[in-house]
């Protein structure tokens, strides 16, 4: 069977985008190609491949993980586009809602050539979806598939129909054909009674029906649809309809609000009344306490008067001994604190003294020029961060050696060493060669350890070009 579209999709995140992309094609009129079977991996069976072959055009869906398993020869996606290639089937590469960034690390050269060299179109789900499909058709489709015209039967008489807007043609609700806007359409109709629908593309709710009558086979006619006014008609009347909706809505919303607000306020109001009334009682209650205790408190201190002069001699005595004791502590305690201090301080003292000749830093903390000598890395600090816990060192180790031993090199030779900021990925590159050997420099740096590596030209810049770091850094060296 030949096919106008084949749609190439990965089914763990592709398969609803290809359904939408396939009833949007079959609703121009295009004869459309997806194969919707849960094959397995690895399975590329007859019927695929005569359905590319048989296909103007092949669409490929760029998801994220659509070329995810390209580097595997059997994978089918992969077997999908080498078939088009070999085919000479037209390529159109679709991002859809721009998910898709760029081709996989391990992407083989051959798939990348063929989907890189195509323009890629774009389709945005949702709102903007018709219109990124109207433009997908117009020009990435009908320069390479040909609609219109389609004629059944191939007798009868001739009646010629222009139309507004693209649309199918249906005859007692069977499609016969296609017209497209501005274009003259030819419809070949035997004599008799022909119910035909001119139904818009763009939405099966436009559409004009008319019954016309043939009375002769060598009967030649012409015909205007006009479906755009249809349409105009029907989003003026779905946006008039919105328009009273929202307007009932918020009418609604409104009333609603105004009799919650008119609720909120009486139950306010007799929450404060109650509340009024609450605290009338309290108050008269509270008076009447503070009475009651005003009195018991005026007679207590009548009998209490006398026994307080009693005693207040006695506590005079007895705090100023107290506050004697007090002070003769509160001196005691002094002096011990100040002794203890000192013994801290003298410790703490040695402490550093002994961590800074060991190459330990300060509690952890370093700053440019400290000498760093830890688990056997030995170096002086140029470059730190957060807050001194974390830096690079340079080697104390001095050598000359040349960055390649190679005497030149050839138009095939690429080194991915092009980091500015990064010579730990630089260094990682350059071992990871085969004929790393070749590189002096670098394998001599990554004999001390998987931590060292050649420095970039920006963290040569920190070291080299700032001459504070330069003087502190080339001080701890000398000393």
């Amino acid at each position: 069977m030949k096919y106008d579209v084949f749609i190439s999709y990965r089914r763990s995140d592709g398969k609803d985008y290809a359904r939408q992309v396939q009833l949007k094609l079959e609703n121009y009129g295009y004869s459309v190609f997806l194969d919707v079977e849960e094959l397995k991996d690895g399975v590329f069976d007859k019927r695929i491949i005569d359905a590319i072959r048989d296909s103007k055009v092949f669409i490929a869906l760029l998801t994220p993980q659509y070329l995810c398993r390209a580097s595997d020869p059997n994978d089918w996606v992969r077997k999908e586009i080498e078939c088009a290639v070999d085919n000479d089937v037209h390529i159109v590469p679709v991002n859809i809602d721009r998910l898709w960034v760029d081709f996989p690390e391990d992407c083989p050269s051959n798939v990348r050539k063929h989907l890189g060299q195509h323009q890629y179109s774009e389709i945005f789900t949702g709102s903007q979806f018709t219109t990124t499909m109207n433009d997908l058709n117009e020009h990435r489709l009908r320069p390479y598939i040909k609609l219109g015209d389609i004629v059944q039967p191939t007798v009868g008489a001739i009646l010629r129909v222009r139309t507004d807007m693209d649309c199918r043609v249906a005859k007692y609700g069977e499609d016969v054909g296609l017209m497209l806007a501005g274009k003259f359409g030819k419809l070949r109709l035997k004599k008799g009674k022909h119910l035909l629908d001119f139904i818009s593309t763009e939405c099966p709710d436009d559409h004009y029906e008319v019954m016309y009558t043939v009375e002769d086979i060598d009967f030649d006619d012409f015909m205007e649809v006009k479906l755009r006014p249809l349409r105009d008609a029907r989003m003026k009347a779905l946006a008039e309809a919105e328009k009273v909706r929202k307007e009932e809505e918020a009418r609604k919303a409104e009333e609603a609000r105004l009799a919650e607000q008119k609720r909120i306020e009486e139950e306010a109001r007799k929450e404060m009344e109650r509340l009024a009334e609450l605290q009338r009682k309290e108050e008269e209650a509270r008076l009447a306490e503070q009475k009651r205790i005003e009195d018991e408190v005026r007679k207590a201190e009548e009998l209490a008067r006398e026994e307080r002069k009693l005693i207040e001699a006695q506590k005079r005595k007895e705090e100023e001994a107290r506050l004697a004791e007090q002070r003769r502590l509160a001196e005691a305690r002094k002096k011990e604190e100040a002794r203890k201090a000192e013994e801290l301080r003298e410790a703490e003292e040695q402490r550093l003294i002994t961590m800074v000749a060991e190459g330990k830093g300060r509690d952890g903390i370093y700053k440019v020029g400290d000498y760093y000598n830890v688990d056997g890395k030995e170096g002086v600090v140029f470059d730190i961060w957060d807050n001194g816990r974390h830096g690079k060192i340079v080697s104390v180790d001095e050598v000359v050696l040349k960055w390649c031993l190679y005497e030149k090199f050839t138009k095939n030779d690429v080194v991915v060493a092009y980091s500015k900021n990064n010579g730990k990925i630089n260094t990682d590159k350059v071992m990871a060669r085969v004929d790393k050997e070749m590189y002096s420099a670098f394998t001599w740096c990554r004999s001390k350890g998987m931590d060292w590596y050649i420095p970039a030209i920006e963290e040569l810049k920190v070291l080299l070009l700032n001459d504070s770091v330069h003087d502190k850094v080339n001080y701890t060296l000398h000393n």
